[in-house]
């Protein structure tokens, strides 16, 4: 409806953006208990408020609007090509599903059995955010080798986040690029053709900590709410210290230890948020 809605005059558009932004509270419809069940609505309506947004600079039929909104990946972005088994991708799938289900065991398993106090604190949160990425990794793997299966190619999704030589490089190149590409083609690129690029990071890092905030919130409450939404002000703060230390002129080994020292350290801030959203 909300697809619909956002096609014609700018008051019909404005009634569009609004029904989506109503679309926010559905996951309270939902019992507090069911974590999963809420996290995984909240998630489909954030991605389809962003398709929505999407919807109102496009002149396109209700058929392809309804398909852009539903769409896991930009539907501007996909590809037409022949249908196709993407076994390299489905043994990364096998592969980061493995070592994802490991962690999973020491998270579930091993961590609760540390001695108390800090040292079970950081058996939760290393296993917690080793589970993190390595099933990030494998849902990725997953999406590109569906959609090669119907036939559709997308864009890169994912690009090795590990090997991130600066904060800005692992949110804006590497980690969920469905969703950095969102933010930067909506709030950075147009900023930084005023010149002005860092006013234009720190917005796209404000609507991201209100999105993970927002999740964390209809699943976990007011205080993983304000840790996930701490952990990505944080990140923005580094990344404008990065352009004023001027990072990108570093040595390589440099970087790369700068940006784990940041992202592993700030980790908690994002991990225990994400491990009460799925109920651990």
């Amino acid at each position: 409806m909300c697809a619909l809605a956002v096609a014609g005059s700018p008051l019909r558009r404005a009634f569009g953006l609004s029904l989506a932004t109503f679309a926010l509270a559905t996951p309270y419809l939902l019992p507090a208990s069911h974590h999963v069940a809420r996290t995984a609505l909240a998630i489909f309506v954030f991605v389809g408020c962003m398709r929505v947004i999407d919807l109102m600079a496009v002149q396109w039929g209700p058929a392809e609007r309804v398909k852009h909104v539903l769409s896991a990946v930009d539907s501007r972005k996909t590809l037409r090509v022949p249908r196709s088994l993407d076994a390299r991708s489905l043994v990364k799938v096998a592969a980061w599903g493995v070592v994802a289900a490991a962690c999973w065991w020491l998270l579930v398993r091993a961590a609760p059995g540390a001695p108390p106090g800090p040292c079970r604190w950081l058996a939760r949160w290393a296993s917690g955010l080793a589970f993190i990425y390595t099933l990030t990794e494998a849902v990725y793997a997953l999406i590109l080798a569906g959609h090669a299966a119907v036939g559709l190619r997308t864009p890169t999704l994912h690009r090795h986040p590990a090997a991130s030589r600066s904060v800005q490089e692992f949110w804006g190149y590497r980690w969920n690029r469905t969703v950095s590409a969102w933010l930067g083609e909506t709030f950075f690129r147009p900023f930084a053709r005023r010149r002005r690029p860092w006013l234009g990071v720190l917005l796209a890092f404000v609507v991201s900590a209100i999105a993970h905030a927002y999740i964390a919130l209809v699943a976990a409450g007011f205080a993983m709410a304000g840790l996930m939404l701490l952990f990505f002000v944080l990140q923005g703060v580094v990344i404008l210290l990065e352009f004023a230390l001027g990072t990108a002129r570093w040595r390589p080994g440099l970087g790369h230890a700068w940006t784990i020292l940041w992202m592993v350290g700030a980790s908690p801030l994002f991990t225990e948020p994400f491990l009460r959203m799925i109920g651990v």
